[in-house]
């Protein structure tokens, strides 16, 4: 079981997505093993920003996000 709320690690398709730290103070790591294309909103909807994740750099850093919940959609070449 898991201290954290709302955030676990997601494997699909050989796809493996995780954010991290859970809680945080606003600065999120993205870590994805395949290419990605993804949109970050806020709880109401609004896009925040689009970002790609690709397999050279697999990394990515949101920094300076205003307290809240965010949501991730995104998807992969294969879809």
């Amino acid at each position: 079981m898991s201290t954290c709320t709302g955030i676990d690690n997601l494997a699909i398709n050989n796809l493996s997505i995780v954010v991290y730290p859970n809680p945080n103070n606003g600065d999120f790591e993205i870590k994805a093993s395949n290419d990605i294309n993804f949109n970050l909103t806020n709880a109401l909807g609004q896009i925040i920003g689009n970002y790609s994740i690709n397999s050279i750099n697999q990394k990515l850093k949101l920094q300076n996000l205003n307290h809240g919940v965010y949501f991730l959609q995104g998807n992969t070449i294969d879809g």
